[in-house]
């Protein structure tokens, strides 16, 4: 206001003869004009002719037509509004009755078009300059149109996939049961599951995890009929309306259609997927409701699911009482874990050698009030699917922690670890290594005595990386990690080695029929011997006489557990196990022959852990020692200035190397008791080889190096003595003038770093075996000992893997796999 008062005192001349309102009146109309041309409203005003008086900028804009093609015609001719219908002739009404019309309306352009407008209509009756007639005012409204028409649809329909909500959904499904009742036709429902969509949202990040929803919402309307509908009810779940159906028959082979179209491969950002999915398919009956059919079909996929996914159910009585069961036993489920009558059981495992306890397996069991003490078998399964496993989990690793405490309190001098069975859904589940990590600190227990078992159906079933990145984070808590029930999981050897694990336990039904089936004898002897070439310990579970005994420590399996000894007890009785240390030992007459594994022979054993660490001393620091005596000894006896001086550089190399290894030492007992903490810090990879061959003072040529320009997260000194390691091993096996090659490749998750040399090698089976704490891969060749044994943990430690395979030509090559850094993935 204070500009236009400038503006209006800068015009009027109030020294003029003109009066000053006389003035300002003309001021006045001239910007009333100027304002109306500039409305962002089109304006037009019509006289009781029907003749256009005037038309703004707006109007021109809003109609395509320029004033000048406007002025002066009929309005009738323009064909700007609803001219001509009924609405336009109860507009006009109402104008003329009542002064004034307000709503909105579709205008035409003058190319056909048409836009949606909000217009105001008002008579206007001057006397005094003798004009009748009306003027309208006119607003664009297509965005607040797009904006309903938005919301309308958001209200509808699904946001992720454009796919019918649930609202819309069952509307359409009471409209189809109307139309089919009294027919003799039907209608089904089928509830569609996706099978473990969780698993792509975790490894691969939620916006793949919506690229494959929308995928699957696609796939399945291709495959449907005109008049069926699919909607999506939320997460991975869609409902599919199928309607005018003859027979249950018809709606199976439906089902079959949509399992088919989603099992094919398919692409999202570049990375194949495949999806499956469960199906629980309800039909119609004569007095069907809706939200009663969804339910079943609802019920019929639970009850799918429990039968192994993949499939295709059909809703009748029998799943109905199921789906009843089911969720009474899960509100009983609730009220066990809640009321404490989930507890753990422990079965001691046993050297098979000795009879002595060298741990347990921890094991829930149900306490019900009336049904008595309840087997896993029978409660796991509704556990996971109704999402309690980790409830139940939590209780079973509480007590294994305060099993473990006893231990240490009780037998100090023995390494006791006890055993926790994570399920396949746990896996993939995020908050695993928080709630196995909690457990483990409120207990204040080392991590070591802590063994996760993860059966070999579950890494078989799982997505190999995301299996193997799952364990190397358990792994890095301090954890060990074995496969249970191994040999029924039909899972692929060649990328057993991916997974960080310390144990295989045999499965039981090996066994039990090795006795009397010479074939589950030789998968026995062949897992045994798989075992010790990957360097893992191996047990044998369910082991019921002392035949079966002999036998397995004739194939060098050490470890047992079964009912030969115990079946699984109270924490209270595990503890007073404790003390006495023994279990009825079975005869162990029979010859112990080598494992099942051509050319293999026995493998050095460590004893107690005193002699093991002073070996492991020893072997460390001979050299480093060796070169300070002789050293001092030269300075002593020769006189020679430049000669001191290289035998002092000599000797502080050897002293750093001696304090280097007392460094490892430290580190090795850490391992052994799971107390390893790795700092993270981003370290480039090339940084760390350099700075390892620097370390060794080796000459340019020996390491012929080409790595790409990668970063990990870790101990960059740790990282360190792992390479370095690695190429004073491979060095001594690498003729003269031949150089270790180190070459590398970088995935989207994972580093890859291979240290090749040219040297006799070891031979495959036995490649595991290099691996041994201060062990000997075999008779005929010197043992690497403590150096790999420790490189392999601090790997490990950072999330990755060590590894070894014989290199193409001969000669080994060791594999070293890290975690890139959350900057390079």
């Amino acid at each position: 206001m204070g500009d236009l008062s400038e503006e209006l005192r800068a015009r009027v001349d109030l020294t003029s003869d003109v009066p000053a309102p006389g003035r300002l009146g003309q001021i006045a109309r001239r910007l009333e004009s100027r304002l109306l041309q500039r409305l962002p409203a089109a304006v037009v005003l019509v006289d009781d002719q029907g003749v256009v008086v005037y038309w703004n900028d707006e109007a021109g804009r809003m109609y395509g037509r320029p004033a000048a093609d406007a002025l002066g015609r009929p309005v009738v001719e323009l064909d700007i509004g609803p001219s001509g219908t009924p609405e336009a002739a109860a507009i006009v009404r109402t104008v003329f009755r009542t002064g004034r019309w307000e709503g909105d309306y579709e205008a035409r352009r003058v190319d056909g078009s048409v836009v949606p407008v909000h217009a105001t209509l008002e008579r206007i009756d001057d006397d005094e300059i003798d004009f009748h007639g009306v003027v309208g005012a006119s607003v664009d409204i297509s965005e607040r149109r797009q904006l309903e028409q938005h919301l309308a649809f958001q209200a509808l329909h699904d946001e992720l996939t454009g796919l019918p909500n649930r609202r819309i959904f069952v509307e359409h499904l009471e409209n189809a049961l109307s139309r089919s009742a009294g027919t003799g036709r039907r209608t089904a429902v089928m509830f569609i599951d996706l099978d473990d969509f969780r698993s792509i949202n975790e490894r691969m990040g939620h916006e793949v995890g919506d690229e494959v929803l929308r995928a699957a919402g696609a796939l399945i309307s291709a495959v449907l009929r005109a008049g069926d509908i699919v909607a999506r009810f939320g997460g991975d779940e869609f409902v599919v309306c199928y309607n005018d159906l003859e027979d249950a028959a018809e709606a199976y082979a439906a089902s079959e259609r949509i399992l088919k179209v989603l099992s094919a491969p398919f692409r999202v950002d570049g990375v194949e997927l495949v999806v499956s999915a469960t199906v629980g398919v309800a039909l119609s009956q004569g007095d069907s409701r809706a939200e009663g059919l969804v339910r079943n079909a609802d019920s019929a996929m639970c009850a799918a699911k429990l039968e192994g996914k993949g499939r295709v159910e059909l809703f009748d009585h029998a799943v109905q009482e199921e789906s009843r069961r089911w969720h009474g036993r899960v509100v009983e489920l609730k009220r066990a874990i809640t009321g404490g009558e989930i507890e753990a059981h422990f079965q001691p495992e046993i050297a098979l050698d000795t009879g002595e306890i060298v741990g347990f397996e921890a094991l829930a069991r149900w306490a019900h009030p009336a049904e008595g003490m309840v087997q896993p078998d029978d409660f796991i399964a509704t556990a996971e699917e109704s999402g309690l496993i980790s409830a139940i989990t939590e209780v079973v690793m509480a007590a294994a922690c305060q099993l473990v405490t006893a231990c240490l309190e009780l037998a100090p001098e023995r390494f006791l670890t006890v055993a926790v069975n994570v399920s396949p859904r746990q896996l993939s589940d995020p908050d695993l290594p928080g709630l196995v990590r909690s457990a483990i600190e409120a207990a204040d227990i080392p991590a070591g005595r802590i063994c996760l078992e993860v059966t070999e159906s579950a890494l078989a079933n799982a997505n190999a990386d995301a299996a193997a990145a799952a364990l190397r984070q358990l792994k890095g808590i301090g954890v060990q990690i074995a496969i249970d029930d191994f040999g029924t999981g039909y899972s692929s050897l060649s990328r057993l080695h991916r997974f960080p694990l310390d144990y295989l336990k045999i499965d039981r039904s090996f066994i039990a029929g090795m006795t009397h089936r010479p074939e589950d004898g030789v998968i026995a002897s062949a897992v045994l011997g798989l075992a010790h070439t990957l360097g893992l310990q191996t047990i044998a579970e369910g082991i019921e006489d002392e035949e079966q005994v002999r036998r397995l420590v004739a194939m060098g399996c050490k470890i047992g557990q079964g009912y030969l000894w115990s079946r699984p007890l109270p924490l209270p009785e595990a503890i007073a196990l404790i003390t006495g240390g023994q279990s009825p030992a079975p005869s162990n007459e029979a010859e112990t022959t080598p494992w099942p594994v051509a050319g293999a022979e026995e493998v050095a054993d460590a004893t107690d852990d005193v002699t093991t660490v002073l070996a492991q001393m020893a072997h460390e620091m001979a050299g480093p020692l060796t070169v300070i005596t002789g050293h001092a000894e030269l300075i002593t006896s020769v006189d020679d200035a430049e000669l001191h001086a290289l035998s002092g550089a000599a000797i502080l190399r050897a002293a750093r190397r001696a304090t280097a290894a007392l460094d490892h030492v430290r580190d090795v007992a850490a391992l052994d008791a799971g107390t390893l903490r790795i700092s993270q810090a981003p370290v480039g990879i090339r940084e760390v080889v350099d700075d390892a061959q620097a370390s060794l003072e080796l000459p340019d040529g020996l390491v012929a190096v080409d790595l790409p320009d990668a970063t990990v997260d870790g101990d960059a000194d740790r990282l360190v003595s792992v390479f370095a390691n690695l190429f004073s091993n491979a060095l001594k096996h690498t003729p003269a003038g031949t150089a270790v090659r180190v070459h590398g490749t970088v995935g989207p998750e994972t580093l890859s770093v291979h240290v090749v040399d040219d040297g006799p090698g070891v031979p495959a089976e036995l490649s595991g075996l290099i691996f041994r704490k201060f062990g000997r891969a075999h008779r005929r060749t010197k043992g690497t000992g403590l150096g790999l044994y420790l490189a392999r943990g601090i790997v490990r430690a950072h999330g990755g893997e060590l590894s070894h395979r014989p290199a193409p030509g001969g000669g080994s090559d060791f594999v070293v796999e890290l975690p890139l850094s959350r900057h390079d993935r």
